[in-house]
């Protein structure tokens, strides 16, 4: 009788302990929301050039830390009007990506990918914008160090054998005189994202 007792005990208290530990992590979120959306709007008001890479490190930090809480992969960060959030439809990972745009009209872009390894395991990648560097046409299989960059909007899902590809939209505001509509592959091997 007091086994039984006392196992009841030890579940109510880990159970306790698990939803506790959820509202926190959510509270967290609330107001680290409240906190990358001052930040948000800090660098969206600004146009010196140095203060626009402060500010987007400011930020994009920031957001490096709130995506990894537990709960972040949900969450809908919905006050963060100005960056592009899309989840793929098989729920395997979610897209934050923002652009910043300097006064000469040309275009940076950030990106953080956020992807469920498995239901335990979550991973962040940070798209490095190498836009500047990749010759116009490349055709190889880039790494999240080489990434072409752009403002995704939308994105589809395909399964070949046992992996899945996934097909990115999106757009980049390349100059003042043009603007780009792009579609990108993306798949995941092991730990690393290709292009």
């Amino acid at each position: 009788m007091n086994m039984k007792w006392f196992t009841q005990i030890l579940l109510l208290t880990f159970i306790t302990n698990i939803s506790w530990a959820g509202e926190e992590d959510m509270l967290k979120l609330v107001q680290t929301e409240s906190d990358l959306q001052s930040k948000l709007e800090s660098l969206r008001t600004t146009r010196n050039v140095e203060e626009l890479k402060k500010r987007n490190q400011l930020f994009k930090e920031a957001l490096k830390n709130a995506v990894q809480y537990e709960g972040a992969f949900d969450y809908a960060f919905d006050s963060l009007k100005t960056i592009s959030k899309i989840t793929s439809p098989d729920q395997q990972f979610r897209i934050f990506n923002w652009n910043i745009e300097f006064p000469d009209y040309s275009q940076h872009y950030e990106c953080l990918v956020l992807y469920k390894k498995n239901d335990r395991k979550t991973i962040l990648f940070e798209l490095k914008d190498a836009s500047a560097t990749l010759p116009y046409h490349y055709d190889g299989p880039c790494k999240e160090e080489e990434w072409f960059g752009a403002l995704y909007y939308d994105n589809a899902a395909t399964q070949k054998g046992s992996r899945s590809y996934y097909t990115l939209i999106g757009y980049d505001g390349n100059t003042s005189r043009s603007n780009i509509k792009i579609l990108e592959s993306m798949y995941f091997v092991g730990n690393s994202v290709r292009f």
